[in-house]
């Protein structure tokens, strides 16, 4: 039977515009320790263009329906709501105009791709990916100083190996086949890699105490007679 208008599943609100979409995908699919990067940046962008925090701060110039939304996000009940930053980032994504949210989706994906890039240099150099570099790349494309991601980690890394000119651009154009696909399995490959560091920056859940040995039956009948005795006599 084909499905009727009404039981056709309600799009998101993300996935009205394609690179609004890609990269709200990109964003989820980063592997754990990253998604509070991944969250600030989007922010930072959607203040830069914006000032979506403001508008989050003063909602009253929004829609009814877009501050009933915002009423409810409160409740954390999305996938992306338990990280605070991804949290606010779709929150200020949400309150933009459609054009202002496809010109920051469009620059998240661009730095995405230079991440990814970096991500494929590591890969090929065996060298560990290092945060500092990932917000480097973030800090100088918000302020407008980046120029691409060699120049980049050739400027403030000149002790990082690099690969050649060949090797880098066949790099660069299996990325470009797998950005449309959210570069899916290049995010679930980096996640693997950094299963072990994610297991070891996780926050320690702590063991539920053992159950106390049940004493025997018999002890306590007498304990509990003694202090019947011992209650009757103080008074």
């Amino acid at each position: 039977m084909e499905p009727t208008e009404n039981s056709r599943p309600k799009a998101r609100w993300y996935e009205a515009e394609q690179d609004i979409a890609l990269s709200v995908e990109m964003i989820v699919g980063f592997p754990a320790i990253y998604k509070t990067l991944m969250g600030s940046i989007l922010s930072r962008l959607a203040d830069k263009h914006c000032q979506a925090s403001q508008l989050l701060q003063n909602p009253r110039s929004l829609p009814p329906e877009k501050v009933l939304s915002l009423f409810k996000a409160k409740n954390k009940a999305r996938s992306y709501d338990k990280i605070e930053s991804i949290h606010h980032a779709m929150n200020c994504l949400y309150v933009l105009p459609e054009a202002q949210r496809t010109l920051v989706a469009t620059q998240v994906i661009a730095v995405v791709d230079h991440f990814m890039e970096y991500f494929a240099i590591c890969q090929h150099t065996g060298q560990a990916v290092d945060h500092a570099i990932l917000q480097g790349i973030t800090d100088s494309f918000i302020a407008d100083t980046f120029e691409d991601t060699v120049t980049h980690l050739s400027t403030f890394y000149p002790s990082m190996t690099l690969p050649n000119g060949p090797t880098l651009q066949s790099i660069r154009a299996q990325l470009k086949q797998s950005r449309a696909r959210a570069y899916t399995e290049e995010l679930s490959r980096w996640r693997q890699s950094l299963g072990e560091v994610e297991k070891a920056n996780a926050p320690e859940v702590e063991s539920e105490p053992k159950p106390a040995p049940k004493k025997d039956e018999t002890v306590t009948l007498q304990n509990r007679d003694m202090k019947i005795r011992l209650d009757k006599q103080d008074f």
